[in-house]
């Protein structure tokens, strides 16, 4: 997905939902947030963030709304060994609030 440089991590997510004409208490954004591990960063703009971080941003993206269902294309793509370890335990996560991925 593509985020907007300048932005914060938080601000790219709450542009995006908003763009799903859905409404916020749907989001569950602390939740994904959690979930994707992103920490202090969120509050950085993107530009700052490393690969792996992008990566995280990408799936708290796709958390939004806590779907049963996660479909993921090469989560890991251009991870290095650690930050894939990290992708993995991630979803793992997310798995066992009882979703699929």
């Amino acid at each position: 997905p593509g985020f907007l440089p300048h932005l914060s991590g938080r601000r790219n997510l709450d542009l995006y939902w908003k763009a799903t004409g859905r409404p916020a208490e749907d989001a569950h954004v602390e939740e994904a947030l959690e979930i994707a591990g992103l920490g202090e960063a969120l509050d950085r703009p993107v530009r700052t963030y490393s690969q792996g971080m992008r990566q995280r941003l990408a799936l708290a993206q796709a958390m939004l709304g806590l779907p049963d269902l996660l479909l993921l294309d090469e989560p890991t793509n251009g991870l290095d060994p650690p930050q894939i370890r990290e992708m993995r335990e991630v979803m793992i996560a997310y798995a066992a609030s009882g979703r699929t991925v």
